[in-house]
């Protein structure tokens, strides 16, 4: 096998003589683990998922993905992005996957008790294994419409909310009508849905439920995660466009019957920013007391009959691709515009190529240049964890880029005193 000459195996024998021969010819061994391969050589925490090494051939030291990912985005003073190099023995070069070491770690470790978790511990690592369960998106976790038991947490919120789940009988208490997708010319989803009703809508791209739960004369938009690819911890954000029907479908029948010199009006569009929501295991939670909802809303008013309202939403991960301008708050905390380089999982290492093909639940990970400054500058931001410093282009910033603009300005400036001189 190729490169097998430089792998080093984690296991050593304490003692060469030692051994039991049982009657199927299996060999039993006493064996020795290196603690440099079972621990994080940074944070010294018990590697049992993603493992990635330094590239020095002479020694090989393993990190966990938490801490690859801030050796990745570690930065200078003035803010230019660091070389990635091992922080024990120097060595210059990207992060790459030890997938041989994660296949032997994964033979020892233990999986956790919920169904569908991917999470593995090592058996004497109890003290682990009872801290995550604490916070598993998998065990039973509390719904905060209606304050039930929603027995397979993430997985199973879906089922709560559509009242399925009839073996087990944890179905919500508030009826929502489901409704469907359908795309527009931009390829940006959108639903229809009914004053004086509750009604969701679920994005399996995307990984979440979007519920609309009806207050009289007004919605609670709240978006929640239905994916475990999303994680337990986040603040990703999804965009909300909302318009009457009616408005919408005779402004569409005038730009049909109209020429494209006739003064047309447009409808008035409402925008919304929301959170997407986890939910919280009972576990985690005191007396079962929820935090409170941070949800939009979407006022109607005082209606005498039913009225019909579009509702486009995305995500800032749906529309991304490689080339795509966004805008990012750097480390001086100012909002410029950045061209997204690379879009990677992960579980991948940086030097790994972007995908053609990006899926928004496992492409969370982005490389972004910022217009106009050198490729010093170019950061790595998570969709999840750094929702806070991304946003759409033209939320913070207006018209092109103003570096660019500066330098023209100033190269005009010392043209046309040039000339004065002369």
């Amino acid at each position: 096998m190729a490169g097998s000459s430089d792998f080093k195996c984690p296991f050593n024998l304490q003692h060469q003589d030692e051994y039991e021969l049982d009657q199927d010819g299996n060999v039993l061994l006493s064996v020795k683990l290196d603690k440099d391969n079972v621990q994080c050589c940074v944070c010294y925490e018990f590697m049992t998922s993603v493992i990635f090494r330094c590239q020095n051939p002479g020694h090989v030291h393993n990190v966990c993905s938490s801490c690859e990912w801030q050796i990745r985005r570690m930065k200078t003073a003035n803010g230019h992005s660091k070389p990635q190099c091992c922080p024990l023995c120097s060595y210059q070069a990207p992060f790459v996957r030890n997938a041989v070491l994660e296949k032997q770690l994964f033979n020892i470790s233990i999986p956790c008790s919920q169904k569908n978790c991917p999470e593995r511990f090592f058996p004497w690592d109890e003290e682990s294994r009872l801290a995550h369960m604490k916070n598993c998106m998998h065990s039973a976790s509390i719904c905060p419409l209606c304050n039930g038991i929603v027995k397979h947490g993430v997985t199973g919120f879906v089922h709560h909310i559509e009242g399925s789940n009839m073996i087990e009988k944890d179905n919500c208490s508030l009826e929502f009508k489901k409704r469907q997708t359908e795309t527009d010319v931009d390829k940006h989803l959108f639903t229809r849905i009914r004053t004086g009703e509750s009604s969701y809508v679920i994005n399996e791209r995307g990984g979440y439920v979007l519920l609309f739960l009806w207050k009289k004369f007004y919605f609670d938009v709240i978006a929640m995660a239905c994916a475990p690819e999303l994680g337990s911890l986040g603040n990703d954000q999804i965009y909300l466009d909302w318009v009457r029907t009616q408005e919408l479908e005779v402004y569409k029948e005038k730009i049909k019957c109209s020429n494209y010199l006739q003064e047309i009006r447009i409808p008035v569009y409402t925008s919304i920013i929301s959170n997407i929501l986890r939910l919280k295991p009972r576990l985690s939670t005191n007396n079962n007391n929820q935090n409170p909802i941070h949800c939009g809303q979407i006022f109607c008013g005082e209606l005498h009959e039913s009225i019909e309202i579009t509702v486009r939403f995305f995500t800032l991960a749906e529309g991304l691709r490689p080339g795509s301008t966004i805008e990012c708050r750097d480390f001086t905390e100012k909002w410029y515009e950045a061209e997204v380089f690379k879009i990677t999982a992960a579980e991948t290492s940086s030097c790994v190529p972007t995908q053609r093909n990006v899926n928004p639940l496992v492409n969370r990970r982005i490389l972004v240049h910022y217009l106009g400054y050198s490729a010093n500058y170019d950061e790595w931001f998570d969709l999840s964890r750094d929702s806070h410093r991304i946003a759409h282009r033209g939320t913070h910033t207006i018209g092109p880029n103003l570096r660019a603009i500066r330098r023209n300005h100033h190269s005009a400036y010392r043209q046309s005193q040039n000339l004065n001189e002369t």
